[in-house]
């Protein structure tokens, strides 16, 4: 190990005691001691006691400036006042109901009216949001097959838990990446489905569609990959119109390899208030004209739309997002 960071390490561990003490007493009872994977790393991980505005404090009093918010669910910080407020006050009538409420059309009408959609159904996670989405696109195309970037990360189902890290020599030719699974358990019948393109390379995605002829449903992206330190391709360095003139370009020539439209985009988007997390799948394919009923496309989880989330990113909604546009 380099000298300077063995000392980092040595400053860390002198830094946490108490981190290390709770992160030993979890092993006992939780898997690698956390509630995710992404939060096991040597020696342990920090323990969070509490966090206000950007920054937070871990066991020991020592605080940090969050640049992670989250993975960036905490849009508004920890514990924004105008959203502590309104979950304070929803608290006295109910959380969870399991029943239909007048806050879903609320916050879904708010979300229509700030973007160029037109329907909306909740979730309660990102792994939601983009399973069910894949699945709406299977419905309206009638084919299984997905086209999906190496290194992108979509959540944790069977679909998307391929080739989000794979390594040497795994993942084989960069211009026929081979489809790797995340981890163990994703069966060999998804890995099938789920057709692997180099980011940022449009000539792998056109093999792709020349490939498999009328049986890809949907191209899935990260416009911004994660896994390699936020890197942006260089289409999203030009500016807007150019952007938006390069992409329609690229919707034309997956038509084309498709031999059949592919559904208009689905978006899938992942914010939450301070933490109260939520997901949504924003418009999608025309199911009528493809002649698919919306009762026989399942999305029946029993907490969708009922929980802390609808009326804290409500209230994030309408009063930080509102001034941050007039500022």
């Amino acid at each position: 190990m380099y000298p300077d960071l063995q000392k980092e390490l040595d400053t860390y561990v002198r830094r946490t005691p108490k981190s290390a003490e709770a992160h030993k007493k979890n092993l006992k009872r939780i898997p690698l001691g956390v509630a995710s994977n992404y939060r096991a790393y040597d020696p342990y991980p920090i323990f969070v006691k509490e966090g206000s505005g950007s920054h937070f404090r871990d066991l020991d009093g020592n605080d940090y400036l969050d640049h992670n918010l989250c993975f960036g669910a905490l849009m508004a910080g920890h514990c924004h006042p105008a959203v502590m407020k309104a979950v304070g006050q929803r608290l006295t009538t109910g959380t969870m109901f399991g029943m239909p409420h007048d806050m879903e059309w609320e916050l879904a009408e708010e979300i229509c009216e700030r973007f160029p959609v037109e329907m909306v159904r909740f979730g309660n996670s990102g792994t939601e949001a983009t399973m069910h989405g894949i699945r709406l696109a299977r419905a309206a195309t009638g084919r299984d097959k997905i086209v999906k970037f190496e290194g992108a990360y979509h959540g944790l189902h069977d679909a998307a838990l391929v080739s989000v890290k794979p390594h040497a020599p795994d993942f084989g030719d960069i211009n026929r990446p081979t489809p790797v699974p995340g981890g163990l358990g994703v069966p060999k019948a998804s890995l099938e489905n789920v057709l692997i393109a180099t980011f940022n390379d449009l000539a792998s995605v056109e093999r792709r569609f020349k490939e498999n002829p009328g049986q890809i449903a949907a191209i899935i992206l990260e416009p911004i990959l994660m896994n390699v330190g936020l890197w942006r391709p260089p289409d999203l360095r030009r500016s807007e119109d150019w952007r938006q003139a390069r992409l329609g370009r690229r919707v034309g020539i997956f038509r084309r390899h498709s031999r059949h439209d592919l559904p208009r985009e689905i978006y899938w988007w992942r914010p939450a208030a301070c933490g109260f997390w939520n997901a949504q799948i924003r418009n999608g394919p025309d199911l009528r004209a493809q002649s698919v009923s919306r009762r026989d496309l399942q999305h029946q989880s029993g907490f969708n739309g009922c929980g802390l989330g609808n009326f804290s990113q409500r209230a994030d909604s309408r009063k930080l997002f509102t001034r941050r546009k007039a500022q």
